[in-house]
């Protein structure tokens, strides 16, 4: 949005904050539309497609270790009367559980920050498929790696991914609001705007 305010141009940003010109050079970044919500569970859906894939790669040998001891279990018919057997496979089971759990988190969060670096624009495989990508809402910038990280894994995967509850809450909110933020964008301060709407030269 542009205003005149004493013969000059002032710019607002989604959020009705001026923007700031005097540290970025993004005199020409300033139109652009931010990605609606079909486009964004898209871009989702292929991103925990490839997420989910490289998780499994990473814990072949956790599967295996789980798929050694069930095959080996009941080889001695005395094996389901005897409490340690039954007391090892519940702990191995659950530390399976545990570190299957752990591993999604770890490959998520590297995807989510290390993928965007290398693309830019904050597109990950499945943004750059659906044409979207993710900026500073305030100043229209490609996020600062801090920034980066603070959204993908305090706000996304410490608060949404491992509490679920605020994750339904952030669907929620992208759902019903008009610039389909989520709550780890409003948390960040970040949008996430269709790139062939914005200026990125």
């Amino acid at each position: 949005m542009k205003k005149k305010v004493d013969e000059k141009d002032v710019y607002y940003n989604i959020d009705g904050q001026e923007i700031d010109f005097s540290d970025y050079n993004i005199q020409e970044k300033i139109t652009y539309e931010s990605a609606n919500f079909i486009r964004r569970m898209c871009a989702f859906g292929v991103d925990l497609l490839i997420i989910i894939c490289i998780w499994y790669l990473c814990s072949i040998s956790t599967f295996n270790k789980l798929n050694d001891f069930v095959s080996q279990l009941g080889i001695n018919p005395s094996d389901f009367a005897n409490p340690q057997v039954l007391l090892d496979f519940a702990r191995l089971y659950h530390q399976s559980i545990i570190k299957l759990i752990f591993i999604f988190y770890f490959v998520q969060t590297v995807y989510f920050t290390l993928v965007p670096a290398i693309i830019g624009c904050g597109q990950t495989i499945g943004k750059l498929l659906a044409g979207i990508g993710v900026v500073d809402a305030r100043t229209l910038n490609e996020l600062k790696p801090i920034k980066l990280i603070f959204r993908e894994f305090i706000c996304r995967t410490l608060l949404e991914t491992v509490l679920i509850i605020p994750l339904l809450i952030s669907i929620g909110i992208s759902f019903f609001r008009d610039d389909s933020k989520s709550l780890h964008d409003i948390l960040s301060k970040s949008v996430v705007i269709k790139m062939d709407m914005y200026n990125v030269e």
